[in-house]
């Protein structure tokens, strides 16, 4: 456990040495310094300066901190409503088979394939 604290704390001071770099980086820019002068001497490219000037707003003290990058929403997710269902026919020991049958019978549109069927079994074993 001891080392998963200090990565941990590791991680931490690495993302606060990064922020600092990008409140920096806009500082400059703010004090009229050439946008070819902060990426010479921060070693980093115009690319990555004018991210983080789009996302410097005066308003917004975190402006600096990392964005999550995974999606908002997933179009092809099996919506949960039907996983729910199936997991619940699944209970009363049905085959994947009859589920999509039984999913049928009961008017589920779209009806989930087979093979999403087994997947939805299989991560609620």
């Amino acid at each position: 456990m001891g080392t998963r604290r200090v990565g941990r704390r590791v991680k931490t001071m690495r993302r606060q040495k990064q922020e600092q770099r990008r409140k920096k980086a806009v500082a400059r820019y703010l004090a009229d310094e050439k946008v070819e002068d902060i990426c010479r001497v921060m070693r980093c490219s115009t690319a990555w300066l004018y991210k983080w000037l789009n996302r410097y707003s005066a308003d917004n003290p975190e402006w600096f901190i990392e964005q999550k990058r995974i999606p908002k929403t997933v179009p092809s997710r099996t919506p949960g409503r039907v996983e729910q269902v199936i997991r619940e026919l699944r209970r009363t020991g049905l085959t994947g088979a009859q589920i999509a049958e039984r999913l049928k019978q009961e008017g589920i549109n779209p009806l989930p394939s087979l093979r999403t069927i087994y997947r939805v079994i299989g991560r609620n074993k």
